[in-house]
């Protein structure tokens, strides 16, 4: 998750063009067919994003909010729960861009073999619960 996140505001400071299709923008066609806000243009995306953050406090230019002694969930927990500050459109492109990067991310990881997912059930038969 903070993975993510990082990438999303690194994307939109720095306004390279994303790895992920994201729902949101026009060009994927998804955003329109699930009745939710679009963008066009990635910059004015962007543009508008770093502004609508800046109002409920968090910075796209300020290392602050990835401060390596913050819990890992902690900066998450506080973009999350900042975005409910914004308006539901950009509320929704937000939260949608770091679950898209976040499945990205993992999928990239499983497939070079890096993905740890964590503790799993096994049964006494050694199968997974």
């Amino acid at each position: 998750g903070k993975r993510a996140l990082g990438r999303l505001f690194e994307l939109l400071r720095t306004h390279n063009k994303p790895e992920v299709n994201f729902s949101f923008m026009a060009i994927s066609g998804r955003a329109r067919a699930r009745g939710k806000q679009q963008w066009t243009d990635w910059k004015a995306f962007c543009n508008e994003a770093h502004k609508e953050l800046e109002k409920v406090g968090l910075r796209l230019d300020s290392d602050d909010a990835f401060d390596e002694s913050l819990d890992a969930s902690k900066s998450l927990n506080a973009f999350l729960n900042r975005l409910l500050m914004l308006q539901p459109g950009m509320q929704n492109a937000l939260f949608d861009g770091v679950a898209e990067l976040y499945a990205h991310l993992v999928g990239a990881d499983r497939a070079d073999g890096s993905f740890d997912a964590g503790l799993e059930s096994i049964d006494r038969q050694g199968r997974r619960r």
